[in-house]
């Protein structure tokens, strides 16, 4: 229990971190276009004046469902109850936010007590930064989250009905626009990999597979 209560402490100073940099870069931004805008309208240039507008907009509405996921990222990262219960806790909120219905799948055999306390606050963030990208890009209206175990190996895949995307013609951009980078540094730092399948119109899949404690699955 201390173990975890000191993994969460530390994520939630790394969150903190990402929100101030994060409100900082966005309130610069504002304040940038709020002058450039006044400049234009002074000149009588209404017109171009509407188009920055429509950006500033846009940016702050996109950066205000960011700032949310961030606050509730921080809550994610509960020491209470385990993995389960709070990524179940955390779906609830999901749903609320984005009307995008969720099916959570747990084997029995499977416990929190199989993993250890960074593996899941890494695994939180992760499967969080998944869901995130869904309700951004993937125009999605169903999201299934699946565990299993085997050979004390925890598989744990996401599924969206989405509108997909083509992995080879989109391969420069995915990294960013989905946010994978992040995940794949704290797959990394857990011995694990993201793997990434998706087409056209026929929704995407992310898998994480993560070593567990020994008596975390079934044989065969």
């Amino acid at each position: 229990e201390q173990q975890r209560v000191l993994a969460t402490l530390k994520e939630r100073e790394l969150l903190s971190r990402e929100l101030h940099d994060d409100l900082a870069q966005v309130l610069s931004f504002i304040h940038t276009q709020g002058q450039t805008i006044d400049r234009l309208l002074d000149k009588g240039e209404g017109e171009i004046a509407k188009k920055y507008l429509s950006r500033l907009v846009e940016v702050s509405a996109s950066s205000e469902m960011d700032i949310r996921e961030s606050i509730l990222g921080m809550r994610l990262s509960s020491s209470d109850g385990g993995l389960i219960k709070t990524l179940e806790k955390y779906l609830v909120q999901y749903q609320e936010n984005h009307h995008i219905q969720t099916h959570l799948n747990i084997p029995a055999y499977f416990a929190d007590k199989h993993l250890d306390s960074m593996v899941e606050v890494q695994i939180l963030r992760i499967l969080q930064e998944a869901l995130t990208n869904i309700s951004k890009h993937a125009e999605a209206g169903y999201v299934s989250i699946g565990f299993d175990i085997s050979d004390n190996i925890l598989c744990i895949t996401v599924t969206d009905d989405g509108k997909g995307f083509d992995l080879v013609a989109d391969q420069n951009t995915i990294g960013s626009h989905f946010g994978l980078q992040m995940m794949r540094e704290r797959a990394e730092a857990i011995g694990s990999q993201i793997a990434l399948s998706s087409q056209p119109g026929q929704g995407t899949e992310i898998r994480i597979c993560v070593p567990v404690n020994d008596g975390g699955g079934q044989d065969g």
